[in-house]
């Protein structure tokens, strides 16, 4: 790049423009801390680490980028760290290569009885579903620093330009939270150890279901051996089931494709029963859940996982927000009978459903009028 390369202006990295973010490096070589950058694309920061280098825009090659060439054609790199030291090596290094592909390499730690095969077959998955190409995972012991966790080092291709620095951090806290976990296998109904929602679902939408045999059901988790019928009864218990979670205090992971087991007085999950049903079942329970239930459920995921020749169907919901609650379903059941005319309300308090009563829909109703008439002293009034 002669002259170009030895400017001032390839030492200055600009994220959003002259009027945005500058970062001041040496050798082309960039830091910041992750609040600072988390809300830029991963195209915003390509596009800036072009321009300090002095290459122009344009597309990468198809093929996957070997482990063993990538460090000769580093031409740029960002180094991003969050600002908490509550485990080491926990930063993102996005690097440019003379191709102009971005890719992104983090550190991950995990029980030293995860072999290579296995540290692989786990972060491959969550990398490709989250629309990236995996490079590689190698295991570095001397990081080991006489520590119970040894260190993984993943190589990715980001390819989804449009995620965030803050998604593509999470994808890497989600890789280094699920290498951590010890997997059942199928028959194997002992764990040492319980899952947290975000964990669990990162497992199961990544492919590995059988990380919740042996978990007990609770407040945020529950199974089904069968999917919904699609009849109108059927419709309004897959609402219904949704809207307990969305009008609770605590996110929601319905997973249909499981057997549970009583133990003691609790139902924990005992067996992988895949279904026989159509991928194209999670899109219809989709739709069926935002025709029937209001307002709609924000971040709600129905997804198809397939396990062999069958799959499973697995319902996400987050926590919502107080001022969305209660959230109503269009339908109930009154006693055998389904009246598609009635309005329903539920919500989930530990591994029961509990109904909403009269009386606590009549205080939020006459809290919220009252609300009301202090903006417009004529609302609830009768009309003359």
């Amino acid at each position: 790049m002669g002259e170009a390369a030895s400017s001032v202006e390839r030492h200055r990295l600009l994220l959003g423009g002259e009027d945005g973010l500058v970062l001041e490096g040496g050798t082309a070589e960039f830091e910041a801390f992750l609040p600072l950058v988390a809300s830029f694309s991963v195209a915003e920061v390509r596009s800036a680490l072009l321009d300090a280098v002095g290459l122009p825009d344009r597309q990468p090659p198809v093929e996957v980028p070997e482990r063993s060439h990538l460090h000769e054609r580093f031409v740029g790199s960002l180094r991003v760290e969050p600002e908490n030291e509550d485990e080491p090596y926990n930063g993102l290094y996005f690097d440019l290569l003379n191709d102009g592909s971005l890719c992104v390499a983090f550190s991950l730690t995990a029980p030293v009885v995860k072999d290579d095969g296995t540290a692989q077959s786990i972060v491959a998955g969550f990398v490709e579903r989250a629309g990236h190409d995996f490079i590689s995972i190698e295991y570095i012991d001397e990081r080991a620093f006489e520590r119970d966790d040894a260190f993984w080092d993943a190589r990715v291709r980001l390819r989804d330009l449009s995620q965030t620095v803050l998604e593509v951090m999470n994808l890497r806290n989600t890789c280094s939270r699920v290498l951590k976990v010890r997997i059942p296998v199928q028959g194997n109904r002992e764990r040492s150890e319980w899952l947290d929602w975000p964990t669990a679902t990162a497992l199961v939408l990544g492919g590995f279901p059988e990380s919740l045999i042996g978990q007990a059901e609770s407040s945020w988790l529950e199974v089904k051996s069968r999917g919904y019928n699609p009849d109108q009864a059927g419709q309004i218990e897959l609402a219904q089931d949704v809207a307990r979670y969305a009008n609770g205090d605590s996110p929601g992971l319905l997973v249909l494709g499981f057997r549970t087991k009583v133990r003691n007085g609790q139902e924990f999950i005992d067996k992988l029963v895949p279904l026989d049903l159509k991928p194209g079942t999670a899109a219809i329970y989709h739709k069926t859940v935002d025709r029937l239930v209001y307002p709609p459920v924000r971040g709600l995921r129905v997804e198809w996982v397939p396990a062999g020749e069958r799959g499973l169907i697995v319902i996400v919901v987050p926590e919502q927000r107080d001022e969305d609650k209660p959230f109503l379903v269009t339908g109930a059941m009154v006693g055998d009978k389904c009246e598609g005319a009635f309005i329903s309300i539920v919500r989930r308090r530990g591994e029961h459903s509990i109904p909403i009563t009269p009386a606590s829909i009549h205080a939020a109703l006459s809290a919220g009028r009252a609300v009301l008439r202090q903006v417009d002293p004529g609302v609830g009034k009768p009309e003359d």
